[in-house]
């Protein structure tokens, strides 16, 4: 006899084409529940013209009605972040369903009411690192799954040649601190150690690092390069030395740090939040904004090869657990979860 298939709806506020960490994770994820014995389908605000690429259905159409309809219809709800215009309709019909946070939430005022509410209705919650997990209300029923990376994608490169040093890659804007790494770059060139830097990503802050360079002199080695797919990310990645993430803000999670890792970068990144957690025993880290000590950091690793060598002997091991098959089936252990808790009650 045939084991009957439950139907997922996963809900992505942000989807594909948009660019983004969120959106990635969300793609890759679908992709790999898709595998399982189940079938899925994802509700995303994310509009899109033209023929979908994906072996699910992807519903685009955000209204009160669809929504309800599309949660009453499923078996299990899988919320990719707390989304409240995506979520309510799955507290209020009493289905059974998780939360993954991707990123902090705010608990107060009449939006951390409906917040609390739809935790507390959720049958589990994830938390993508250890630090979202701490500042959550209900932890009776949370646990840690941290956020994949495609594997398939970031790798080592078949012959090791890296002749770039620096590389940000990430959104323009300030809470990212792209500006800090042209700001160490000019207290190292202080010291005579002239090194080179690579970004890769948009947004209003790029004005502001197009000004710093150019009066700075820095034109001859920078280089802005706007948006990028994710193989060009990933061929990038295997040219360059360090992966510099100096976010100014909390960071969730990380995973450019991950990707970073896996294609053979040292990553030196801001301390707080949950980045370290990514970063692990393959990279430093660094007070978040104190751009001397970055700037201390990266002479560290450049200066000295058996520390940039030993920072990368750890990555395989480090990498075990956030391979999209593993964090795949970690999910899918919840929705089975989730699942048997609603057929016991």
């Amino acid at each position: 006899m045939n084991k009957k298939k439950f139907k997922l709806l996963f809900t992505s506020y942000y989807f594909w084409p948009h660019i983004g960490g969120m959106e990635t994770f969300a793609q890759v994820l679908a992709q790999e529940l898709a595998k399982k014995d189940l079938f899925i389908s994802v509700l995303t605000s994310t509009p899109h013209v033209g023929k979908e690429q994906f072996p699910y259905q992807v519903i685009r159409t955000i209204n009160p009605f669809n929504i309800l309809l599309v949660t009453f219809n499923a078996d299990v709800i899988l919320h990719n972040h707390l989304s409240i215009k995506l979520c309510w309709a799955s507290a209020l019909l009493n289905k059974p369903y998780g939360i993954i946070i991707q990123n902090w939430l705010s608990f107060k005022g009449i939006k951390g009411i409906f917040h609390k509410w739809i935790l507390k209705k959720a049958k589990i919650t994830v938390g993508v690192s250890q630090a979202i997990v701490d500042h959550l209300p209900y932890k009776a029923k949370t646990i840690v799954i941290p956020n994949l990376f495609d594997d398939s994608l970031f790798s080592l490169p078949k012959e090791e040649n890296r002749p770039k040093d620096l590389l940000f890659v990430g959104r323009m804007v300030s809470g990212k601190g792209a500006i800090d790494v042209l700001k160490a770059l000019m207290l190292l060139k202080q010291e005579k150690i002239d090194l080179t830097a690579s970004f890769v990503g948009y947004g209003p802050e790029e004005e502001n690092l197009m000004a710093f360079i150019k009066a700075n002199d820095l034109e001859q080695r920078v280089d802005i390069l706007g948006p990028k797919t994710q193989q060009e990310v990933a061929d990038l990645m295997k040219n360059h030395k360090i992966l510099v993430v100096p976010s100014i803000y909390d960071e969730p999670f990380g995973i450019v740090a991950l990707e970073g890792i896996a294609s053979g970068c040292v990553v030196i990144g801001s301390e707080r939040g949950g980045l370290k957690e990514a970063i692990g025993p393959c990279g430093l880290t660094y007070p978040n904004g104190d751009v001397y000590l970055l700037a201390s950091k990266i002479k560290e690793v450049i200066k000295n090869p058996e520390l940039f060598h030993s920072l990368r002997f750890h990555a395989k091991e480090h990498l075990k657990k956030y391979t999209r098959k593993t964090i795949g089936e970690n999910y899918y252990n919840v929705l089975q979860k989730i699942l048997f808790e609603k057929s016991t009650v």
